[in-house]
């Protein structure tokens, strides 16, 4: 879906298709379909008033619900792309945010086994993260937490699975 595309207002959408058939449609980028509904309730008028004023009426409701489905699809394009960006990781945030819980771990904020299950939750986080580095570069960065024994050979050795 175009990246560029903007919510629309349903009540303009159907403002507009009350006084020019089609024209809601057109607003909300569906520009063969309110030609549709224009030439449709042109001809309904020209061969009987009546079927130039249900095409009208379809038209307006048709836009009006038109309208809230393009918003929908936007609301949902955008819940994706949100859910897609919360599950990126990098290796500089993984090495901050183990940095930050040793750092309330030396300073006895949080007890070990505190520390430990929230390193041991960050460490099997990463399997629901997709790492947006090389793993041979997210792997040469946390080096870093094992220089500083912030992490052990076993627990560096499963990162490794996970990266890889």
């Amino acid at each position: 879906m175009d990246e560029t595309i903007q919510k629309k207002e349903p009540a303009i959408a159907a403002v507009f298709s009350f006084f020019i058939a089609g024209t809601g449609q057109m607003y909300c980028g569906e520009v063969g379909r309110g030609v549709g509904f224009l030439v449709g309730a042109i001809i309904g008028y020209i061969i009987f008033v009546v079927p130039g004023i249900i095409i009208s009426i379809w038209a307006v409701v048709d836009a009006y619900q038109l309208a809230n489905e393009k918003n929908r699809e936007i609301d949902n394009r955008d819940r994706k792309k949100k859910q897609v960006e919360k599950n990126k990781t990098t290796s500089s945030d993984f090495v901050k945010n183990l940095k930050k819980i040793y750092l309330l771990f030396q300073n006895e904020i949080l007890s070990e086994e505190e520390y430990v299950n929230k390193k041991n939750a960050l460490i099997a986080n990463l399997y629901k993260k997709t790492i947006m580095e090389d793993p041979e570069d997210f792997l040469s960065s946390i080096i870093i937490l094992k220089d500083e024994n912030i992490l052990d050979q076993d627990e560096i050795k499963k990162i490794k699975l996970i990266v890889y």
